[in-house]
């Protein structure tokens, strides 16, 4: 095997290529963090700025939905489960489009305040009977609304992650 002193250019390049390429990803990310001497956030800046502006939109929505999933405290998932829910004044039924043991985003073309409390019944898969929930309205859009549960007991809790459970499964 040649020195690595006596090799071409190329050659010195065609080699760091192949040994790179025989580490462990987990490895090629302790040798570029090395590399780069622990200014990660600058080097990513600069391999973003080389993007082509159609691969950038594409990595900030990504980039704005990650950041948006790391802010909750659970991660939600869609379904489409029919729910019965009320406030002091009225009752409506409507489709919850998405589940976490947080809360749930209901579709609906209601109008609810931000801060208004509802009762919501739910008849989830798998569930022997309804659940009863309280929670409050903390995000409204034109499409429907976000509703946070309260006071939750701890059998709906049980049923609610049962389900999560089985949403994941499918």
């Amino acid at each position: 095997m040649t020195s690595p002193e006596n090799l071409t250019k190329e050659e010195l390049a065609a080699r760091l290529e192949e040994l790179v390429d025989e580490f462990p990803v987990n490895q090629q990310l302790l040798l570029l963090k090395h590399l780069i001497r622990g200014k990660v956030q600058e080097y990513l800046i600069e391999l973003i700025k080389g993007l082509a502006d159609d691969r950038q939109i594409t990595l900030l929505k990504q980039l704005e939905t990650i950041r948006a999933e790391l802010g909750r405290k659970s991660v939600r998932k869609e379904c489409q489960f029919r729910v019965d829910y009320e406030t002091q004044d009225s009752k409506f039924k409507d489709y919850i489009q998405d589940l976490s043991t947080n809360g749930v985003f209901i579709k609906t073309a209601e109008t609810l305040d931000v801060g208004q409390e509802v009762t919501m019944t739910l008849t989830l898969p798998g569930a022997e009977e309804e659940v009863k929930i309280t929670g409050v309205v903390v995000r409204s859009e034109p499409d429907g609304y976000g509703v946070k549960f309260i006071n939750m007991n701890p059998e709906g809790e049980d049923i609610i992650e049962s389900c999560l459970q089985d949403l994941n499964e499918t």
